[in-house]
């Protein structure tokens, strides 16, 4: 959302939620530049008396980001132990100017909660907004591995209602753009999440078959090696051999 909620909304989401229904939030880091401050949704209080608490940060992640791109655009195959995520962890996906959600420090008796997104442990949660152009980490940053995807759901019937209650909290909703739907497991991963909220467990993980789209992810550090090989040694080794004939047909 852009403005906040109103009370009598978010009153509505409340009594859907506990009354064994079933809600999917993707909220993006919201900071207005001009004022400086971090906007509210209104949802605050409501998703923290449900055990998830969305932090005031952006994630940055050295070791899942993309070479020659900006660092808050990272490729995640950090997932927890969890259905939604299960059999993904060969898959990774992409997700651009995400936010950490924690689980709050009190959560119900009837809640379980479970961790499905999070960073390497090498990524942390920017706070300073109002200089991004150089993005280091300090004192004031929370330190990885982040979690930026909650699953929530009842474990008891708290309301009398009978059914279960299902919560997903990601810190991103650029991931399901028509832009990056396609990146890699982004598709899987959303279409799991909707199967899980819907408790159709025997679909998950049996997404729509596609045509063979080969995904080639490399960070930083892998595009150093390939470089280093194909640049320095594979040429220096051409060199030896050459050397090593002409010295065979001269001497």
């Amino acid at each position: 959302p852009e403005t906040p909620l109103l009370v009598r909304e978010i009153s509505i989401l409340r009594r859907h939620i506990t009354g064994g229904g079933k809600l999917m939030l993707l909220l993006d880091p919201l900071y207005d530049p001009d004022k400086k401050i971090y906007l509210k949704t209104g949802l605050e209080e409501m998703l923290f008396d449900f055990g998830v608490q969305f932090q005031e940060d952006i994630l940055v992640d050295p070791d899942s980001a993309l070479p020659y791109i900006s660092p808050e655009t990272i490729y995640v195959n950090y997932y927890g132990f969890h259905p939604i995520t299960q059999g993904m962890e060969d898959i990774p996906s992409l997700f651009t100017l995400a936010r950490s959600v924690e689980e709050a420090d009190e959560v119900p008796n009837w809640l379980e909660i479970e961790n499905i997104l999070q960073t390497s442990g090498q990524g942390w949660g920017e706070t300073d907004m109002n200089n991004l152009e150089n993005i280091q980490l300090d004192e004031r940053d929370l330190e990885g591995p982040i979690s930026f995807g909650q699953a929530a759901w009842s474990v008891g019937d708290s309301s009398g209602a009978g059914d279960q209650m299902r919560l997903i909290a990601v810190g991103d909703s650029d991931f399901i753009s028509n832009l990056h739907i396609d990146s890699s497991g982004n598709l899987d991963l959303f279409l799991n999440i909707i199967n899980w909220l819907l408790d159709q467990r025997y679909l998950i993980g049996e997404g729509p078959k596609r045509p063979e789209n080969v995904h080639l992810v490399l960070n930083e550090k892998k595009m150093v090696y390939i470089f280093l090989l194909v640049m320095v040694i594979m040429p220096f080794l051409s060199i030896i051999a050459g050397v090593a004939v002409w010295w065979r047909r001269r001497y």
